[in-house]
């Protein structure tokens, strides 16, 4: 196929750092919707104004959003760009040298260029929800969570999940998390360990891929869990860390 024309004058151009605009891809672009359509959530809002990137995808059930700071860019920009495209970008930064590229965009096309490689992409034409609206300013109950522990806990109890639904139950007590998952044919799993929680008890259940997506792009020892009931939306964040956010909905546990 042709190459499009987009106009690459200097004038034109977004200069950004790769590394930030790299990592922003990877603690974003997850949550975005796997199905390919021109559906909007499967592309990701990369928003661009006053030095700062943020970078937001959801999928309905999740949603991430990261901001970093950026010194280049002066523009000020909104593009939803395809969650695929981004990965490819992702994959491809290893062989850019230069600490920077340049970002081109018409109406509905985008290229990201370096010295020596080029992407083209399409761009995603419609209005991106309103995500900011739907993280919650607040959350009553809180705890504090070993990263590494939540995972390994996470691991152990799916072994017995419910393939269907990957529900696994979260029962946050005084100082204490229990993961608990059970399949009627196969059996139950659970496992227990201690956390930094002295609200009321509390139990809400999610799927658990959910938030194993959300704890591994998180560069940081801790994570703190914002919570409120056991179907509001629950906040996901790197302790010591308000820049990144992962919001996952729980679902509701059937007796």
């Amino acid at each position: 196929p042709q190459i499009p024309e987009i106009n690459t004058e200097e004038e034109n151009a977004i200069e950004i750092e790769v590394k930030p605009f790299d990592k922003a891809i990877k603690q974003a672009g997850f949550a975005a919707a796997g199905y390919e359509t021109n559906n909007l959530l499967s592309g990701v809002v990369c928003d661009i104004s006053e030095g700062i990137l943020e970078m937001a995808s959801t999928d309905g059930n999740r949603l991430a959003r990261v901001r970093e700071k950026i010194e280049n860019a002066t523009k000020q920009v909104q593009l939803i760009i395809p969650s695929r495209t981004l990965q490819e970008f992702s994959r491809m930064s290893s062989f850019i040298d230069e600490d920077s590229i340049k970002i081109y965009t018409d109406k509905t096309k985008i290229i990201f260029k370096s010295e020596n490689t080029m992407l083209i992409s399409r761009l995603m034409e419609g209005q991106y929800p309103k995500y900011n609206q739907l993280i919650p300013q607040e959350s009553p109950k809180e705890a504090i969570v070993s990263i590494s522990q939540l995972i390994s806990s996470l691991e152990r109890v799916a072994i017995m999940v419910n393939e269907k639904t990957s529900i696994v139950k979260f029962e946050f007590k005084e100082n204490k998390l229990t993961l608990s998952a059970d399949t009627p044919d196969s059996g139950a799993s659970e496992d227990e360990f201690d956390i930094d929680y002295t609200s009321e008890e509390m139990k809400i259940a999610f799927n658990y891929k959910y938030v194993l997506d959300s704890l591994r792009n998180m560069e940081t020892s801790e994570v703190k869990i914002g919570l409120n009931t056991p179907l509001s939306a629950t906040i996901l964040r790197p302790n010591n860390d308000e820049d990144y956010i992962c919001l996952i909905m729980p679902v509701q546990i059937r007796n």
